[in-house]
Protein backbone atom coordinates (compact mmCIF):
# COMPACT_ATOMS: atom_id res chain seq x y z
CA UNK A 1 0.00 0.00 0.00
CA UNK A 2 1.36 3.75 -1.18
CA UNK A 3 1.43 6.39 1.92
CA UNK A 4 1.04 9.55 1.33
CA UNK A 5 0.86 12.58 3.78
CA UNK A 6 -0.98 15.65 5.01
CA UNK A 7 0.24 18.19 7.62
CA UNK A 8 -1.76 21.30 7.42
CA UNK A 9 1.10 23.65 9.04
CA UNK A 10 4.15 22.59 7.73
CA UNK A 11 2.98 20.89 4.18
CA UNK A 12 3.06 22.17 0.83
CA UNK A 13 0.78 21.14 -2.03
CA UNK A 14 3.88 21.53 -4.12
CA UNK A 15 5.37 18.69 -2.12
CA UNK A 16 6.14 14.96 -2.73
CA UNK A 17 3.75 13.90 -0.49
CA UNK A 18 4.96 10.75 -0.10
CA UNK A 19 7.11 11.63 3.11
CA UNK A 20 5.92 13.24 6.50
CA UNK A 21 7.51 16.41 7.51
CA UNK A 22 8.36 19.88 6.24
CA UNK A 23 9.54 19.73 3.06
CA UNK A 24 7.67 16.19 2.26
CA UNK A 25 4.23 16.37 3.13
CA UNK A 26 1.47 18.17 1.71
CA UNK A 27 -1.02 20.65 3.07
CA UNK A 28 -4.63 19.36 1.81
CA UNK A 29 -6.32 16.40 1.39
CA UNK A 30 -7.93 17.30 -2.03
CA UNK A 31 -4.74 17.73 -3.44
CA UNK A 32 -3.83 14.64 -2.57
CA UNK A 33 -7.01 13.06 -3.88
CA UNK A 34 -5.72 14.95 -6.75
CA UNK A 35 -2.65 13.89 -7.40
CA UNK A 36 -2.46 10.64 -6.47
CA UNK A 37 -2.10 7.38 -9.03
CA UNK A 38 -3.79 4.75 -6.91
CA UNK A 39 -1.58 1.62 -6.56
CA UNK A 40 -2.10 -1.62 -7.24
CA UNK A 41 -3.03 -2.72 -3.44
CA UNK A 42 -4.78 0.88 -1.99
CA UNK A 43 -3.32 3.90 -1.14
CA UNK A 44 -3.55 5.55 2.27
CA UNK A 45 -3.21 9.61 2.91
CA UNK A 46 -2.31 10.04 5.84
CA UNK A 47 -3.55 13.20 8.27
CA UNK A 48 -1.37 14.70 10.90
CA UNK A 49 -2.92 15.10 14.39
CA UNK A 50 -2.62 18.17 16.54
CA UNK A 51 -3.45 20.51 13.11
CA UNK A 52 -6.33 21.49 11.62
CA UNK A 53 -7.08 20.87 7.90
CA UNK A 54 -9.40 22.94 6.08
CA UNK A 55 -11.12 20.97 4.14
CA UNK A 56 -14.94 20.82 2.82
CA UNK A 57 -16.97 19.02 -0.01
CA UNK A 58 -13.87 16.58 -1.14
CA UNK A 59 -14.90 14.88 -4.25
CA UNK A 60 -13.52 11.95 -5.88
CA UNK A 61 -13.18 13.80 -9.57
CA UNK A 62 -9.97 13.23 -10.96
CA UNK A 63 -9.26 10.21 -8.65
CA UNK A 64 -9.64 6.49 -10.34
CA UNK A 65 -12.21 4.61 -8.02
CA UNK A 66 -11.04 3.00 -5.40
CA UNK A 67 -11.65 -0.99 -5.74
CA UNK A 68 -11.84 -4.39 -2.96
CA UNK A 69 -8.87 -5.10 -4.11
CA UNK A 70 -7.42 -1.38 -4.11
CA UNK A 71 -9.09 1.00 -1.39
CA UNK A 72 -8.62 4.22 -0.43
CA UNK A 73 -7.80 5.02 3.31
CA UNK A 74 -7.78 8.88 4.97
CA UNK A 75 -6.64 8.41 8.36
CA UNK A 76 -5.13 10.24 11.05
CA UNK A 77 -2.08 9.62 12.71
CA UNK A 78 0.49 11.33 15.51
CA UNK A 79 4.01 10.21 14.96
CA UNK A 80 3.59 7.55 12.16
CA UNK A 81 0.91 5.99 9.89
CA UNK A 82 -1.70 3.96 11.38
CA UNK A 83 -1.08 4.43 14.84
CA UNK A 84 -4.24 5.61 16.17
CA UNK A 85 -3.92 9.69 16.59
CA UNK A 86 -6.88 11.48 15.43
CA UNK A 87 -6.67 14.41 12.63
CA UNK A 88 -8.82 17.50 13.13
CA UNK A 89 -10.64 18.47 10.03
CA UNK A 90 -12.65 22.21 9.72
CA UNK A 91 -15.39 22.09 7.07
CA UNK A 92 -15.49 26.45 7.47
CA UNK A 93 -19.44 26.27 7.95
CA UNK A 94 -20.46 25.47 4.30
CA UNK A 95 -20.52 22.15 3.01
CA UNK A 96 -20.15 18.84 4.55
CA UNK A 97 -16.03 17.21 4.35
CA UNK A 98 -17.34 14.79 1.01
CA UNK A 99 -19.20 15.35 -2.29
CA UNK A 100 -21.48 12.23 -2.52
CA UNK A 101 -21.58 12.78 -6.19
CA UNK A 102 -18.19 10.72 -6.99
CA UNK A 103 -17.31 7.82 -5.99
CA UNK A 104 -16.20 6.63 -2.66
CA UNK A 105 -16.93 3.06 -2.48
CA UNK A 106 -13.86 1.35 -0.78
CA UNK A 107 -13.03 4.01 1.26
CA UNK A 108 -12.42 4.33 5.00
CA UNK A 109 -12.10 7.06 7.08
CA UNK A 110 -10.50 6.24 10.24
CA UNK A 111 -9.37 8.32 13.17
CA UNK A 112 -10.82 12.03 11.99
CA UNK A 113 -12.40 14.43 13.97
CA UNK A 114 -14.54 15.82 11.69
CA UNK A 115 -16.83 19.29 12.67
CA UNK A 116 -18.43 22.63 11.70
CA UNK A 117 -20.27 21.55 8.34
CA UNK A 118 -23.38 22.82 7.30
CA UNK A 119 -26.45 21.74 5.56
CA UNK A 120 -25.13 19.16 3.05
CA UNK A 121 -24.11 16.97 6.68
CA UNK A 122 -20.89 16.04 8.06
CA UNK A 123 -19.98 13.21 5.44
CA UNK A 124 -22.03 12.33 2.45
CA UNK A 125 -20.85 9.20 0.68
CA UNK A 126 -22.50 7.16 -2.14
CA UNK A 127 -22.05 3.16 -1.45
CA UNK A 128 -19.73 0.90 0.74
CA UNK A 129 -17.73 2.96 2.98
CA UNK A 130 -15.95 2.37 6.17
CA UNK A 131 -15.91 4.74 9.18
CA UNK A 132 -13.72 4.07 12.28
CA UNK A 133 -13.28 5.53 15.47
CA UNK A 134 -14.01 8.90 13.92
CA UNK A 135 -15.96 11.92 15.91
CA UNK A 136 -18.29 14.11 13.93
CA UNK A 137 -19.73 17.11 15.57
CA UNK A 138 -20.40 20.70 15.84
CA UNK A 139 -22.56 20.53 12.60
CA UNK A 140 -26.10 22.16 11.38
CA UNK A 141 -27.15 18.73 9.52
CA UNK A 142 -26.89 15.44 9.70
CA UNK A 143 -23.87 13.16 10.03
CA UNK A 144 -22.78 10.40 8.41
CA UNK A 145 -25.55 9.97 5.24
CA UNK A 146 -24.93 7.25 3.14
CA UNK A 147 -26.65 5.86 -0.10
CA UNK A 148 -25.35 2.79 0.06
CA UNK A 149 -23.57 -0.35 2.22
CA UNK A 150 -21.79 1.25 4.97
CA UNK A 151 -20.01 -0.16 8.12
CA UNK A 152 -19.98 2.94 11.11
CA UNK A 153 -17.95 1.62 13.66
CA UNK A 154 -16.66 3.13 17.13
CA UNK A 155 -17.59 6.90 16.30
CA UNK A 156 -18.99 9.57 18.23
CA UNK A 157 -21.68 11.45 16.41
CA UNK A 158 -22.61 14.81 18.81
CA UNK A 159 -24.05 18.56 18.74
CA UNK A 160 -25.73 18.21 15.24
CA UNK A 161 -28.79 19.29 13.87
CA UNK A 162 -30.01 16.12 12.23
CA UNK A 163 -30.08 12.29 12.20
CA UNK A 164 -26.62 10.81 13.53
CA UNK A 165 -26.18 8.04 11.03
CA UNK A 166 -28.59 8.25 8.04
CA UNK A 167 -29.28 5.56 5.89
CA UNK A 168 -30.95 4.98 2.75
CA UNK A 169 -30.32 1.55 0.87
CA UNK A 170 -27.82 -1.43 1.73
CA UNK A 171 -26.45 -3.30 4.55
CA UNK A 172 -25.58 -0.87 7.72
CA UNK A 173 -23.43 -2.14 9.88
CA UNK A 174 -23.72 0.14 13.02
CA UNK A 175 -21.47 -1.03 15.86
CA UNK A 176 -20.85 0.54 19.72
CA UNK A 177 -21.05 4.48 18.56
CA UNK A 178 -21.71 7.08 20.59
CA UNK A 179 -24.64 9.31 19.03
CA UNK A 180 -26.30 11.69 21.51
CA UNK A 181 -26.74 15.72 22.83
CA UNK A 182 -24.01 15.39 25.05
CA UNK A 183 -24.06 19.20 25.04
CA UNK A 184 -25.96 22.13 25.78
CA UNK A 185 -26.94 23.50 22.67
CA UNK A 186 -29.21 24.17 19.87
CA UNK A 187 -28.39 21.73 17.35
CA UNK A 188 -30.27 18.69 18.59
CA UNK A 189 -30.74 15.03 16.76
CA UNK A 190 -33.57 14.04 15.63
CA UNK A 191 -32.92 10.23 14.82
CA UNK A 192 -30.09 8.38 16.14
CA UNK A 193 -29.39 5.51 13.83
CA UNK A 194 -32.04 4.57 11.07
CA UNK A 195 -33.48 4.95 7.69
CA UNK A 196 -34.05 8.15 5.77
CA UNK A 197 -37.82 8.03 5.57
CA UNK A 198 -40.45 5.49 5.23
CA UNK A 199 -39.12 5.17 1.68
CA UNK A 200 -35.75 4.27 2.69
CA UNK A 201 -34.57 0.20 2.50
CA UNK A 202 -32.05 -1.22 4.15
CA UNK A 203 -31.18 -4.83 4.73
CA UNK A 204 -29.42 -7.27 5.79
CA UNK A 205 -28.40 -5.11 9.04
CA UNK A 206 -27.09 -5.24 12.49
CA UNK A 207 -27.28 -2.45 14.77
CA UNK A 208 -25.41 -3.06 17.85
CA UNK A 209 -23.90 -2.36 20.99
CA UNK A 210 -24.72 1.88 20.13
CA UNK A 211 -25.47 4.09 23.04
CA UNK A 212 -28.17 7.14 22.13
CA UNK A 213 -28.94 9.95 24.02
CA UNK A 214 -31.92 12.22 23.06
CA UNK A 215 -32.57 15.41 24.94
CA UNK A 216 -35.36 16.68 21.51
CA UNK A 217 -38.66 15.13 22.52
CA UNK A 218 -39.59 14.23 19.54
CA UNK A 219 -36.91 11.95 18.65
CA UNK A 220 -36.38 8.83 17.93
CA UNK A 221 -33.60 6.56 19.21
CA UNK A 222 -33.29 4.07 16.13
CA UNK A 223 -35.96 3.70 13.27
CA UNK A 224 -35.81 0.85 11.06
CA UNK A 225 -37.51 2.32 8.23
CA UNK A 226 -38.72 0.30 5.29
CA UNK A 227 -37.40 -2.96 4.33
CA UNK A 228 -34.74 -3.44 7.21
CA UNK A 229 -34.21 -7.65 7.81
CA UNK A 230 -31.79 -7.38 10.28
CA UNK A 231 -30.51 -7.38 13.93
CA UNK A 232 -30.68 -5.25 16.80
CA UNK A 233 -29.26 -5.87 19.58
CA UNK A 234 -27.99 -4.58 22.81
CA UNK A 235 -28.46 -0.76 22.20
CA UNK A 236 -28.57 1.54 25.11
CA UNK A 237 -31.42 4.65 24.28
CA UNK A 238 -32.01 7.08 26.62
CA UNK A 239 -34.22 10.35 26.39
CA UNK A 240 -33.70 13.45 28.65
CA UNK A 241 -36.80 15.18 27.99
CA UNK A 242 -39.98 13.43 28.30
CA UNK A 243 -39.73 12.16 25.22
CA UNK A 244 -43.20 11.91 22.58
CA UNK A 245 -41.34 9.28 20.10
CA UNK A 246 -40.27 5.66 20.52
CA UNK A 247 -36.63 4.42 21.82
CA UNK A 248 -36.78 1.86 18.74
CA UNK A 249 -39.00 2.41 15.87
CA UNK A 250 -39.91 -0.32 13.78
CA UNK A 251 -40.98 0.80 10.33
CA UNK A 252 -41.18 -2.82 8.42
CA UNK A 253 -39.59 -6.39 8.91
CA UNK A 254 -36.81 -6.75 11.55
CA UNK A 255 -35.46 -10.21 12.02
CA UNK A 256 -34.44 -9.57 15.27
CA UNK A 257 -34.60 -7.00 18.35
CA UNK A 258 -33.28 -8.26 21.67
CA UNK A 259 -31.84 -6.91 24.79
CA UNK A 260 -31.87 -3.47 24.49
CA UNK A 261 -31.99 -0.79 27.10
CA UNK A 262 -34.50 2.14 27.18
CA UNK A 263 -35.81 5.13 29.16
CA UNK A 264 -37.14 8.36 29.11
CA UNK A 265 -40.14 8.04 26.40
CA UNK A 266 -43.03 9.00 28.84
CA UNK A 267 -44.43 11.87 26.99
CA UNK A 268 -47.47 11.81 24.91
CA UNK A 269 -47.42 9.28 22.59
CA UNK A 270 -44.27 7.76 24.01
CA UNK A 271 -43.03 4.18 23.13
CA UNK A 272 -40.46 2.29 24.59
CA UNK A 273 -40.75 -0.30 21.45
CA UNK A 274 -42.83 0.17 18.57
CA UNK A 275 -43.06 -3.05 16.70
CA UNK A 276 -44.81 -1.57 14.42
CA UNK A 277 -47.33 -3.55 12.24
CA UNK A 278 -45.07 -5.84 9.19
CA UNK A 279 -44.41 -9.62 9.85
CA UNK A 280 -41.45 -11.50 10.69
CA UNK A 281 -40.27 -10.41 13.97
CA UNK A 282 -38.60 -12.41 16.83
CA UNK A 283 -37.96 -10.01 20.50
CA UNK A 284 -37.08 -10.28 23.95
CA UNK A 285 -34.85 -9.67 26.20
CA UNK A 286 -35.40 -5.78 26.20
CA UNK A 287 -35.88 -3.54 29.33
CA UNK A 288 -37.87 -0.28 28.82
CA UNK A 289 -38.26 2.49 31.67
CA UNK A 290 -40.38 5.24 32.32
CA UNK A 291 -42.06 5.28 28.94
CA UNK A 292 -45.65 5.81 28.45
CA UNK A 293 -45.81 3.32 26.55
CA UNK A 294 -43.12 0.28 27.28
CA UNK A 295 -44.16 -1.97 23.98
CA UNK A 296 -46.55 -0.73 21.48
CA UNK A 297 -48.29 -3.45 18.44
CA UNK A 298 -46.63 -5.83 20.59
CA UNK A 299 -49.26 -8.30 19.13
CA UNK A 300 -49.27 -7.57 15.72
CA UNK A 301 -49.26 -10.27 13.28
CA UNK A 302 -46.18 -12.60 12.87
CA UNK A 303 -44.23 -11.49 16.10
CA UNK A 304 -42.37 -14.28 17.96
CA UNK A 305 -42.02 -12.81 21.43
CA UNK A 306 -39.09 -15.34 22.49
CA UNK A 307 -39.86 -13.70 26.17
CA UNK A 308 -38.09 -12.00 29.19
CA UNK A 309 -39.37 -8.11 27.97
CA UNK A 310 -39.62 -6.38 31.13
CA UNK A 311 -40.85 -3.03 32.05
CA UNK A 312 -39.07 -1.86 34.94
CA UNK A 313 -39.70 -0.28 38.20
CA UNK A 314 -36.07 1.48 38.29
CA UNK A 315 -33.97 3.21 35.99
CA UNK A 316 -31.43 0.62 34.44
CA UNK A 317 -28.64 3.25 33.76
CA UNK A 318 -26.76 5.31 36.57
CA UNK A 319 -27.31 8.72 35.17
CA UNK A 320 -27.26 11.82 36.76
CA UNK A 321 -25.59 15.44 36.43
CA UNK A 322 -23.88 15.82 33.73
CA UNK A 323 -24.23 12.81 31.41
CA UNK A 324 -21.38 10.75 30.01
CA UNK A 325 -21.37 7.40 27.87
CA UNK A 326 -19.56 6.10 30.95
CA UNK A 327 -23.22 6.70 32.98
CA UNK A 328 -24.48 4.20 30.74
CA UNK A 329 -23.02 1.22 32.04
CA UNK A 330 -26.34 -0.70 33.37
CA UNK A 331 -27.68 -1.15 36.66
CA UNK A 332 -28.28 -4.02 37.89
CA UNK A 333 -32.41 -3.75 37.48
CA UNK A 334 -34.84 -6.26 37.20
CA UNK A 335 -33.52 -9.58 35.53
CA UNK A 336 -31.72 -8.34 32.51
CA UNK A 337 -28.48 -6.52 32.20
CA UNK A 338 -27.76 -5.84 28.61
CA UNK A 339 -27.60 -2.65 26.47
CA UNK A 340 -24.12 -1.44 25.15
CA UNK A 341 -21.67 -1.78 28.12
CA UNK A 342 -18.26 -0.33 28.13
CA UNK A 343 -16.07 -2.05 29.45
CA UNK A 344 -13.81 1.38 29.96
CA UNK A 345 -15.70 4.79 29.23
CA UNK A 346 -13.39 5.83 26.73
CA UNK A 347 -13.64 2.60 24.64
CA UNK A 348 -16.72 4.05 23.25
CA UNK A 349 -15.98 8.04 22.87
CA UNK A 350 -12.74 8.45 20.46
Amino acid sequence: MAEYYVEATTGSDANAGTSPGSGNAWATIQYALDTITPGTNGDRINVLAGETVSENGLDMATHTAPTVNAPLFIQGYDTAAGDGGQATIDCGGTDGLTDEGTDWDFTFFIDLSVSNFGANNACRISNDCTFLRCEFHNGTSDGIEVQGTARVIQCYIHNINGQGILQHSGVLIAYRNVVGDFESATNLINVGIGGASTTSAFSGSVIEENIIYLTQASATGIHTSRGFTGTCINNSIYQGSAGTGAGISVGDQATAIFNNLIEGFSGTGGRGIDYGSEPGMLTGGNAVYNCTTAYANASSEGHIALGDDETLSASPFNISGTVTAADFIPANTGNVKQGSIPTDPQEDVP
